[in-house]
């Protein structure tokens, strides 16, 4: 069993949310990055680690319990509501307009998905996984799930914040004389990002590890 959860109830950019409202933790066959996946993000980011080889399994489900509760708490709940993909990717950032926001790069991806291919990154692979998990949630209001160039953007978006994660945390581990990621580096990263811990402050996972 993993235990390094996160035991605080809160971190410095608020609270905890209520257990109720936490997400995940997901099915195994739902991940949406496999290993080849989060392989080729991370060789994009010539400063990211490895992962600890004993640790390899639990840091990518970490990743992908992370991303999915995001895509969930997120994606699925706002892009119902739009039918043009522009007024979606609004929606979702309302903080795009300041310079190098975590919002901006988002708005960015959202708006123009294949602007900037990940070499090795399998995106037709992607986009159908992340099209099912978003139809399973969707029900009959599907509004811009079936949309191939709004979920090539939410793809987009994931590797993004997959990115993200794994640059900050490879500095926390090297930061603590390590030069490999565990489990408590990405959360870490989480705790002491305002950015972060709101996109995925509501994974079980990230509060109470996983077995």
């Amino acid at each position: 069993m993993e235990t390094l959860g996160v035991t605080s109830n809160s971190s410095p950019w608020g609270p905890k949310p209520a257990e109720q409202d936490w997400l995940g933790p997901y099915a195994d066959n739902e991940r949406l990055f496999l290993e080849a996946d989060v392989r080729a993000v991370r060789r994009q980011n010539a400063n990211a680690l490895e992962f600890a080889d004993e640790w390899k399994e639990r840091v990518e489900l970490l990743l992908n319990e992370l991303l999915m509760s995001y895509l969930e708490r997120y994606i699925v709940s706002q892009s119902r509501s739009y039918d043009a993909v522009h007024e979606a990717a609004e929606a979702l950032t309302p903080q795009r307009d300041q310079p190098r926001s975590l919002d901006s790069q988002l708005f960015q991806h959202l708006t123009q998905p294949h602007a900037h291919p990940i070499p090795g990154l399998d995106a037709a692979a992607m986009v159908g996984r992340v099209h099912a998990f978003l139809l399973a949630r969707g029900g009959d209001e599907q509004g811009l799930f079936d949309t191939d160039d709004y979920v090539a953007g939410i793809c987009r978006c994931l590797a993004y914040l997959l990115g993200e994660l794994l640059e900050i945390a490879s500095n926390i581990a090297r930061d603590n004389h390590r030069g490999h990621i565990m489990p408590v580096d990405i959360r870490v990263a989480i705790r002491n990002d305002g950015e972060l811990f709101s996109a995925f402050k509501f994974s079980r996972v990230y509060w109470t590890g996983s077995e």
